[in-house]
């Protein structure tokens, strides 16, 4: 009886511990975190080079074939010799990849760089050119490459091949592996290094432009790779707009972080733009629920996924009325003054803009919907 006794107490004990803590966890004044100015730059256009990734996702001579026949998930993506082949194949077997450009426009001048650079060579140099960059890149101000991953980074030969001298831009979670095959690809130009969880703008890295900032994730990705970074653009007038290469560190952490760690014109959030990881398999969760009730309340006027998102995922943000669109490969979308979508052809999608205090989508042909599933 003396042993049950005391183990009800024991419960009391702990359960009113744990009640006080969390109180006093609630109602304790938390030291407010100091918003980071990064400036401001007029507009940002982003061009889809690509954002398939690879040909296949299931089935034979797939992406998650190849994983479970080299040993699961977590081995090290650079054991592949089947995809370390396929970077330089024409046609690949399996590899296109997944990268953006940027050209940013702030102070009378413009910036360009890349963010990713996609996996197989051949490939992405086509789709540099169809994207209107020049054979040899001397229009690129940097690169920066978000995370490790096959799909983001190993078309680097593609860029080295014709500008060895460009600035690269990786993160601190970047393996000795990829900083090794770097130099061995004839790398002359400055490498820097973004740690965790500290943004990094022009006053740390002078060739990024104004209005950006880069901000890294820690935390373990699939085939042994570790941490992604993102990057965040504040337009002039306008807001806050968040890109991302594949978002593996969640959609709700990435948004979060940006909402209230940067001082944003107008207190507003603009846009977002790249692959959200959210139902890449096109399965679906509760939580997931939870991620995009997080992103609709920052009331964005413009989101532009695609890549590991999930077409799922877009029907289910179309369906609680949110400006959600798929970004195809070749498109471009400014993020300026107004919102402009453009497909391949350069033909005018979608104008988004301020009419009399409110925000007008005025579309210009058929909105576009995702790829057929065949490329996944």
């Amino acid at each position: 009886m003396r042993k049950i006794i005391s183990l009800i107490v024991a419960i009391v004990v702990v359960a009113a511990s744990v009640g006080f803590i969390a109180v006093h966890d609630a109602f304790t004044p938390k030291p407010p975190v100091e918003k980071l100015d990064i400036g401001t730059c007029d507009y940002v256009k982003i061009y889809v080079l690509e954002e398939r990734g690879w040909k296949r996702l299931k089935g034979p001579d797939s992406l998650i074939g190849d994983i479970f026949a080299y040993g699961g998930m977590a081995v090290s993506q650079y054991k592949f010799d089947i995809w370390w082949e396929d970077i330089w194949k024409d046609p690949s077997r399996l590899a296109l990849g997944t990268a953006f450009a940027c050209e940013v426009g702030a102070e009378g001048k413009v910036w360009k760089f890349f963010f990713g650079v996609g996996w197989n060579a051949p490939h992405m140099k086509r789709m540099y050119k169809l994207c209107g960059f020049s054979d040899d890149l001397h229009e690129l101000d940097f690169v920066a490459i978000c995370h490790e991953h096959i799909d983001h980074f190993w078309a680097i030969p593609a860029v080295l091949e014709v500008r060895p001298d460009i600035p690269i831009i990786i993160h601190e979670g970047f393996s000795d592996r990829a900083k090794a095959w770097l130099k061995e690809l004839g790398h002359t130009g400055p490498l820097y290094i973004v740690p965790f969880m500290k943004p990094v703008t022009r006053k740390d890295i002078p060739i990024l432009p104004p209005g950006f900032a880069l901000v890294a994730f820690p935390g373990w990705i699939i085939l042994d790779v570790y941490g992604e970074q993102g990057g965040v653009f504040n337009i002039k007038d306008r807001g806050l707009v968040t890109v991302t290469g594949c978002c593996h560190m969640g959609i709700v952490p990435l948004m979060h972080y940006a909402a209230t760690h940067f001082k944003v014109e107008r207190d507003n959030y603009y846009g977002l733009y790249g692959g959200l990881h959210i139902a890449l398999a096109e399965d679906w969760s509760p939580e997931r629920n939870d991620w995009l009730i997080y992103v609709k309340k920052l009331d964005l006027e413009g989101i532009f996924a695609n890549h590991c998102t999930g077409r799922v995922t877009w029907r289910k943000m179309v369906a609680m009325d949110m400006p959600a669109y798929w970004a195809r490969t070749g498109h471009k979308i400014l993020f300026g003054e107004t919102i402009k979508w453009w497909d391949r052809e350069d033909n005018l999608i979608l104008e988004i803009y301020q009419s009399e205090g409110k925000w007008v989508y005025k579309a210009h042909m058929p909105i576009p919907e995702p790829p057929p599933p065949g490329g996944w």
